[in-house]
């Protein structure tokens, strides 16, 4: 069974925003049938699949839980992926797992954590499906050991725009099975993914906090700190020689927890390889904002308030070590539900680049400097900014794959005069700093810079024209970058 609506939608960011078509199949039988089956005339949602697969009315695209923050889970026509959430299989011996593209890391997690496992790679938020972890090919705080999301994927099966169902991994089919990962969703809809798992001991994280009074002594800390999982916080307000002052946070997973923890017990192994944790494994989020109001919640004076509070907070904080629950560890944001509301009914847009960088040429500190000092200059700090160092791409990285070796600064900017101005400037000196760019977090790139910062992209468009000549499968990014006509 295949449902349809019309209604408004957007990304994370609460702009861009545009009418679509939204189809929701029921499962994967559904979807073989929206692509190749011919329906009766009395089903209106099927009559408009069949006319998809007809070529008569505008491509679709592939859509997951929707947390891509500018466009690039948008278009006239979507096909959400909700339908398809099993585990299918989760051999516990070996942390692999089997599941269908439109279950969301939360609930992935949920039901292995308790086993002892996680995903290597986990995002700053739990709500985002499989499907769009590699269509995004996401990175995580541990990308500087473990690498992108399709380092973890030993397989998968996809539904081209053809019709046809691949088994691709690797070996098998490997052009097509790399470029789906960083493809947006554009080389075909998946239907299921083999995960490889990282053993655990506990729900826990051990945390470290380290105050950086400045940008090249928290580049060095990220880029020495030896731990599996880092991360830092800058704060947006400063600027002259405290530019880039910031936090860095290290963590390492642990089999104790605080003792004190009210909501659980501490989290040790039982007895015995493989044997199930303790909990607690969920922490529901506090209520956020129920609506969204018409103004924004967050403003200039506030943004540099909160600033200058947390970084007096971690300073009181470094060196002490301290236990922190996973889904904190890893979704600070999430703990408040609708965040993205704050920002008022004008929504906000997220920039984040990454530049190359080595520890000869401090971490490509210069053109990380010039970006802070254009976001200083421009609107007096942003709201979070988030820096960490990235690792190689990795073999199994598709010709769209965002990182490469250097550092990646995210940063949130309510959308306001001169928010558009300050990113397309940005993605200027990206471009001109040998950086590029992320498609899931974009809006506003253009096509020329796009190809300046993908110069792989041309052997993506040829692999596209050969797999989807009739350009079924395609959305509003596409369409702006010029990866279909």
């Amino acid at each position: 069974m295949i449902r349809a609506r019309r209604g408004r939608v957007s990304g994370w960011g609460n702009w861009p925003r545009r009418r679509s078509l939204i189809l929701s199949p029921s499962g994967e039988a559904a979807v073989e049938d929206l692509f190749l089956r011919s329906v009766a005339a009395d089903a209106p949602a099927m009559n408009i699949a069949t006319r998809i697969q007809s070529g008569h009315i505008e491509a679709l695209l592939p859509r997951g839980l929707g947390r891509s923050y500018g466009d690039g889970a948008l278009g006239p026509v979507l096909l959400e992926t909700g339908g398809l959430n099993r585990l299918k299989s989760f051999d516990e011996e070996r942390g692999i797992v089997e599941a269908e593209a439109g279950l969301s890391l939360d609930e992935l997690v949920r039901r292995v954590l308790p086993r002892g496992w996680l995903p290597p790679v986990i995002p700053g938020t739990r709500w985002v499906s499989l499907g769009g972890a590699a269509a995004a090919d996401i990175h995580g705080k541990s990308h500087h050991q473990r690498g992108n999301f399709s380092a973890q994927v030993l397989g998968m099966r996809l539904l081209t725009p053809a019709g046809r169902i691949v088994d691709c991994s690797p070996e098998v089919e490997g052009r097509l099975f790399r470029a789906t990962f960083g493809g947006m969703g554009l080389t075909g809809l998946i239907l299921s993914l083999r995960l490889r798992l990282l053993r655990v001991p506990g729900v826990w994280f051990r945390r470290w906090v380290i105050a950086c009074p400045d940008l090249e002594r928290t580049l060095g800390r990220l880029a020495d700190s030896g731990a599996s999982h880092t991360v830092a916080w800058l704060d947006a307000s400063a600027e002259g020689p405290e530019l880039g002052r910031g936090l860095v946070y290290l963590g390492e997973p642990s089999s104790e927890g605080p003792a004190d923890d009210r909501r659980g017990s501490p989290a040790k192994r039982n007895e015995g390889e493989g044997a199930a944790l303790q909990g607690p494994f969920h922490r529901p989020p506090l209520l956020g904002p129920p609506f969204t109001p018409p103004f924004p919640l967050i403003g200039t004076t506030a943004l540099r308030g909160f600033n200058r509070a947390v970084w007096r907070l971690g300073r009181r904080r470094e060196g002490r070590e301290h236990f922190q629950h996973y889904s904190h560890f890893f979704w600070p944001l999430d703990r408040l539900a609708h965040w993205n509301r704050l920002y008022g009914s004008r929504g906000f847009l997220q920039f984040q680049c990454v530049l190359p960088g080595e520890a000869g040429d401090g971490y490509g500190e210069g053109p990380l400097r010039r970006i802070l000092k254009e976001v200083r200059s421009a609107c007096a700090g942003a709201g979070l900014v988030v820096l960490k160092l990235l690792g190689a791409p990795g073999a199994q990285a598709g010709p769209l794959a965002f990182p490469m070796a250097g550092p990646t600064l995210a940063l949130d900017l309510p959308r306001r005069a001169g928010s558009v101005e300050l990113i397309r400037r940005l993605n200027r000196l990206t471009a001109d700093a040998g950086g590029r760019v992320y498609l899931a977090k974009d809006a506003l790139l253009d096509p020329a810079l796009f190809r300046e910062m993908y110069p792989a992209q041309a052997g993506f468009l040829e692999l596209k024209r050969e797999i989807d000549p009739q350009n079924r499968l395609a959305g509003d990014l596409a369409r702006r970058l010029e990866l279909v006509p």
